[in-house]
């Protein structure tokens, strides 16, 4: 019986219990979404036994064809071949998986210059109206400076408390349970960020009281509001220009004042760090200034 399991069933009741206890709930919603790409090509939630190279490439290449980039739907086909490699050693499949990675163009990190984050706090002291009893000039003139002093992750900033500002010293404790890396941080904050957070505090627990998008990643409705202040900025608002473009923001000044970006940002390596570096912003060594100038002939 236990081979009819679906491929669903079997992270459920088999993987994520066993392999990802104390993981991230950003790591296991990315499952969940790796398996609803997987069902959305088959048409259903394929069996266990089913699992085979040519559903899992074709699940890639829908994804690919649909508009996703080739490097979220890699991330799509790691967390299932971790799946069906579990299953192996489970006994509930006899093959390993072939499929090779998508190949991924490499872009240039490009971050928020310091006049363009100037332009996008201005916009943002235009808002209108409340959030949650405080106004939204400064709700969200806090909110992204915060992003910006400390390089965190939109949800991790979300889910800040009061009680994590050390106003003293000056710094802020962000726990591990709503970071991506499952690990405690302490940045510290700039004078203008404690002042603005004395704007905004009152009776609530959350530092970032928001009516919306609690139970959603994607913070839809936060997005949509970040897109309007981005858009009064006269900024790109697409995909690449949100939140995150924040972090490539704070890593890239980080590295030019001389600082350890990856320390910052929580990551596991500067090899990681090396894909949120703005070259604009931490210089780029003009190669061709190398090479010795050869004799020009005329042209006139």
């Amino acid at each position: 019986m236990i081979r009819q399991l679906t491929v669903r069933e079997f992270y459920h009741q088999c993987y994520k219990p066993l392999r990802l206890a104390g993981a991230a709930e950003t790591t296991r919603e990315a499952y969940l979404l790796a398996l609803k790409h997987l069902a959305d090509h088959v048409g259903r939630d394929p069996f266990i036994r089913e699992l085979g190279d040519e559903m899992v490439a074709g699940c890639l290449a829908k994804m690919v064809t649909a508009g996703r980039s080739p490097a979220t739907a890699n991330k799509t086909r790691a967390h299932l071949l971790a799946i069906w490699r579990f299953a192996r050693r489970r006994g509930l499949i006899d093959t390993l998986p072939e499929v090779d990675r998508l190949r991924e163009p490499k872009r240039i990190p490009k971050a928020w210059t310091e006049a363009e984050v100037t332009r996008i706090l201005q916009a943002a002291a235009k808002e209108t109206g409340e959030v949650c009893a405080i106004p939204s000039r400064q709700w969200w003139v806090a909110l992204l400076l915060l992003l910006y002093d400390t390089g965190l992750r939109i949800s991790a900033a979300m889910h800040l408390r009061w009680r994590d500002l050390d106003e003293e010293n000056g710094i802020i404790f962000v726990p591990a349970e709503v970071q991506k890396q499952n690990a405690d941080q302490v940045p510290f904050l700039s004078e203008d960020m404690l002042r603005v957070l004395r704007m905004i505090r009152r009776e609530h627990a959350m530092m970032f009281p928001w009516p919306f998008d609690r139970g959603c990643r994607q913070w839809p409705t936060l997005t949509r509001h970040l897109r309007r202040i981005l858009k009064r900025a006269g900024l790109p608002s697409d995909r690449k220009d949100l939140f995150h473009k924040f972090r490539k923001t704070t890593a890239s000044y980080i590295k030019l004042g001389g600082g350890d970006p990856t320390e910052q940002l929580g990551h596991s390596s500067p090899a990681v760090t090396r894909a949120y570096l703005d070259p604009r912003i931490v210089g780029q060594r003009r190669m061709v200034d190398l090479l010795p100038r050869p004799e020009l002939p005329a042209m006139d």
